[in-house]
Formats: C-alpha cells, sequence, structure tokens
C-alpha cells in the first residue's frame, strides 16, 4: 500500500510504500506481462511520494523520508537495475501528483505538514528535462493524492479538494480544466496524459468503501469502462484508456495489504496468471 508504480499491461514496475505487515518497504519490482521479479532496492524508503515510469526508466519523486519522517527533496531514477540520485525539487511535497521517467518528468501539487499538524496545499509545478527540475505553470485548484500520468509536456491529473472529481491538462505552459470524473474518488490509481488516460479504483464516500470502477478519458470526457475485479484503495497503476495496470493497495475494509494485480485491454477476457510479486494477476475489462 501507499506505493509508487507505473507503465502497463506489458510493461510495468512498482516500489517503496509498505509491504502486508504495514513496515516501510525499499523493495522495486518489475513486470514483464507475465510475472513479478525482483530490481533494485530504492536508496530512501519513502511514503507518500509519487513514483511513475516502467521496468527499465522510472523515477521516484517527494514524499516522506522514513529515516526522520520528514518531507525530502530527494528524487531518485532507475535505469533497469539500480536506483541512483537525481536532481532535488525546489519543493518539498507530500503525496504530490506526477508522471514521466528519469529523463522527461513532471511533478505537481501535494501537501505540507508543519510541526503543529498544520497542513498547506501546493499549487506549484516542476519539470524535468533529465539533468534539473525547472518550474512550470500552477495548477488551477489544489491536488493531493491524485492520479496523474504524463510528462513535462502533456499531463493530467484529476480530482482535488474540493469535489475529487475536477481534472486538469497541461500543455507544457498552463493548466487548464478538463471533463469531470463521474465518481469522485481518493487514493485511486491511473495514468496516461491529457488526452487519453484510465483511472480506477479508490475510495468513494457514498456509499462508503473502495470502489471497483474504472472511468476512461478521451481529452474531453470520462466515461465508464470495465469494473476491477477487486475493490481497493492507496494502490499503484499507470497505461492508458486501452491498456493499463494496477497493483497492491488495500481492501475494501482498509485492513489487508493487497499483492494482488489486475491488468486491462480492450476486447480482453479474463484471467488468472500465478506470478512471483502478487498471488494472482487478473485482466478486466
Amino acid at each position: 500500500m501507499e506505493l509508487g508504480g507505473g507503465g502497463n499491461s506489458q510493461d510495468a514496475i512498482c516500489m517503496g510504500g509498505m509491504d502486508g505487515s504495514y513496515d516501510d518497504t525499499a523493495k522495486t519490482e518489475e513486470y514483464n506481462g507475465t510475472a513479478w521479479s525482483s530490481g533494485g532496492d530504492v536508496s530512501i524508503v519513502r511514503i507518500e511520494f509519487v513514483g511513475r515510469g516502467n521496468s527499465t526508466d522510472a523515477i521516484v519523486m517527494g514524499g516522506l523520508d522514513t529515516n526522520d519522517y520528514q518531507p525530502t527533496l530527494e528524487t531518485e531514477k532507475y535505469n533497469g537495475t539500480t536506483w541512483s540520485s537525481g536532481p532535488n525539487l525546489a519543493s518539498k511535497r507530500q503525496r504530490p501528483a506526477g508522471g514521466g521517467n528519469s529523463s522527461n518528468g513532471i511533478c505537481m501539487g501535494g501537501h505540507l505538514m508543519d510541526e503543529n499538524q498544520e497542513q498547506s496545499y501546493l499549487v506549484s509545478t516542476e519539470e524535468l528535462n533529465g539533468t534539473a527540475w525547472g518550474a512550470g505553470g500552477d495548477l488551477g485548484t489544489e491536488v493531493y493524492h491524485t492520479v496523474s500520468g504524463g510528462n513535462s509536456s502533456d499531463a493530467f491529473c484529476t480530482g482535488d479538494l474540493e469535489d475529487f472529481i475536477t481534472t486538469q491538462e497541461y500543455n507544457g505552459t498552463a493548466w487548464g480544466t478538463g471533463g469531470n470524473l463521474g465518481v469522485g474518488r481518493e487514493g485511486a490509481a491511473g495514468g496516461g496524459n491529457s488526452t487519453d488516460a484510465i483511472c480506477t479504483a479508490g475510495m468513494i464516500w457514498s456509499p462508503y468503501g473502495a470502489t471497483k470502477k474504472t472511468e476512461v478519458y478521451n481529452g474531453t470526457a470520462w466515461a465508464n469502462g470495465g469494473d476491477l475485479l477487486t475493490g481497493r484503495y492507496q494502490l499503484a497503476g499507470g497505461g492508458s484508456s486501452s491498456n493499463a495496470i494496477c497493483m497492491g493497495g488495500l481492501n475494501s475494509q482498509g485492513i489487508t495489504v493487497l499483492s494482488a494485480t489486475e491488468v486491462y485491454s480492450e476486447g480482453s477476457s479474463a484471467i488468472v496468471i500465478p506470478v512471483f510479486m502478487s498471488q494472482y494477476i487478473r485482466r478486466w475489462n
């Protein structure tokens, strides 16, 4: 749970977060379309971060360093074998949104909690060119713990602090408003960009619990996609409206940390495949 991840149903990665014993973990796992295998451990064990990319090119950004549970500016990049230090963010962020990889990334929003346990929310955006982070356009509304994807020139995020349905699109310079989600949710997973995206799972409030609902985005409007087999939240995922993956998370009761992975593709049928990391892989459509 609270892990990072990205990719699609043929090539994916997940890293960090908490394991089934609620212990913080540095583990990375890579998916090749059939099975999970171990990758290199992250250097900084962190939670409340964003991690994106695939099994050969990934990035982690922001969050809390579990050595002292303080927000960190540090990023790490993955080359398919090992993690190494990346350029520091300009702003510390907990639960930011983001996307991209080690050479073309984006990180936006999030929140910070001070020593008095008071929260402030960020609207700033940072863009990565592979060497350094630079300032991008500000979000129109604050976001954290939300679904996002893309890169420094084409990105999206959906769900905000007001109604959890607002979508924002980025063109490399400025953020604009896109179509609203049909079902507001928090702690969901997804990926894509401003013209082709997916959002699945998450916690909803009426009726209260983890949802199985999936929505797909065409750059203008969200539409219903196929339901997940297992409702969950605080999971990771990635992909697009026609090729996606989600993994891990908490079950609907918020008690059990899941190892199940589900993959999504148009026109697919449900299958169950034994794998290394997961108890099973499921295909939903």
